[in-house]
C-alpha cells in the first residue's frame, strides 16, 4: 500500500481574523496607534468577512491634528508574529473609504519578514488611492520579494498615508494570512521597506530598503499622531538595498512610522523609541 501524505503550512498570523478584542479595545496580539489625547482609530467592525468581527481603521482628528489608522501585527510583548516557513504571499479581506478632496491619500498594506536579529530579510506592499474604494469584502494578495534568508518573524501593516488624509476615511481588514499563493489581485512592485532596526532604538534607528528598479526615493517618518518628524530626499537611486540611518536620540519615547515613497509605490513599517540611559 502506497500512502501519500499532504502536508499544509498553517496560517502563522495570530488573530487573523479579529475574533478577539482586550478590554482594553485593542485587537489581541496586534498594536494600534489608539490613546486618549488623539483619539480611537481602530475598533471592532461588527460585520466581518467570514467571522463576527473584522478591525475597522479610520482617520480622527485630534488637537494636534489627523491622526491615521495605524494596525500591525505586534504581540503584547513586543514581538512580531513567529514565522518558521520563508511564506510567499500577504492575503487579507479589505473594504476601503477614501474621501480626500484636498490632496492625495492612500491605503497602504505592507508585511516584513525578520530573522532572529531582527533584520529585514523579506517585504512586499501594495498601496491603494480611492480609485479601489468598495463597499464590500474584496481580496488582496501582496507577493514577498525576499533579499535575504531565515524568516522568523512577520510584521504586517495598514495605515492610510498621505498629505492629503481626510477625516472619515477608513478601511476594514479581515481575514488575515501569510502563505504560498501568487497574488491574483493588486500586484504591487517590487520596492520594499523591510523592518527598521533595532526596535526600540535609543540612539539612531537604521532604515533598509530595495529597489527593483531606478528611482527618486523619500523616507519620511511621522509620530503616532501623524506628524511629520522628518524628511530625507534621497535623489535618484539605481536598483539595490540601501540603509538609511537616522538618529533618535533627542525624539520622544514612542511609536513612529517610517514611509518610502518611490516613482512607483509607498509602504510603510513602524519601529519604537526607547528611552536613552543618560
Amino acid at each position: 500500500m502506497l500512502l501519500t501524505t499532504l502536508t499544509v503550512a498553517q496560517n502563522p498570523v495570530l488573530n487573523p481574523g479579529f475574533e478577539s478584542w482586550t478590554v482594553e479595545g485593542e485587537p489581541t496580539d496586534w498594536n494600534t496607534n489608539n490613546n486618549m489625547f488623539t483619539g480611537v482609530t481602530i475598533a471592532p467592525e461588527g460585520s466581518g468577512h467570514a467571522g463576527s468581527n473584522a478591525a475597522h481603521g479610520e482617520v480622527v482628528f485630534g488637537e494636534v491634528g489627523p491622526n491615521p489608522p495605524y494596525l500591525v501585527s505586534v504581540q503584547d510583548n513586543g514581538d512580531p508574529h513567529p514565522i518558521n516557513q520563508s511564506y510567499t504571499n500577504l492575503s487579507f479581506y479589505y473594504q476601503l473609504q477614501l474621501v480626500s478632496d484636498v490632496g492625495i491619500e492612500n491605503f497602504v498594506a505592507g508585511v516584513v519578514l525578520e530573522d532572529g536579529a531582527g533584520n529585514g530579510v523579506a517585504g512586499g506592499s501594495v498601496n491603494l488611492s480611492s480609485s479601489a474604494n468598495t463597499g464590500t469584502y474584496t481580496q488582496a494578495n501582496v507577493p514577498i520579494n525576499y533579499f535575504g534568508t531565515g524568516p522568523t518573524g512577520a510584521t504586517i501593516s495598514f495605515i492610510i498615508v498621505g498629505p492629503g488624509i481626510a477625516q472619515g476615511s477608513y478601511y476594514i481588514v479581515d481575514d488575515v494570512s501569510l502563505d504560498f499563493q501568487t497574488g491574483i489581485a493588486e500586484a504591487p512592485d517590487a520596492d520594499a521597506l523591510a523592518a527598521p532596526y533595532p526596535s526600540p532604538a535609543v540612539e539612531e534607528v537604521n532604515l533598509p530598503f530595495m529597489l527593483s528598479a531606478a528611482s527618486a526615493v523619500r523616507l519620511e517618518i511621522m509620530d503616532a499622531q501623524g506628524r511629520m518628524i522628518t524628511a530625507r530626499d534621497l535623489g535618484k537611486l539605481g536598483q539595490g538595498r540601501y540603509k538609511e540611518v537616522v538618529g533618535v536620540r533627542a525624539w520622544a519615547p514612542g511609536t513612529y512610522t517610517c514611509t518610502l515613497r518611490t516613482d512607483t509605490t509607498c509602504n510603510a513599517a513602524t519601529f519604537v523609541v526607547g528611552t536613552a540611559q543618560r
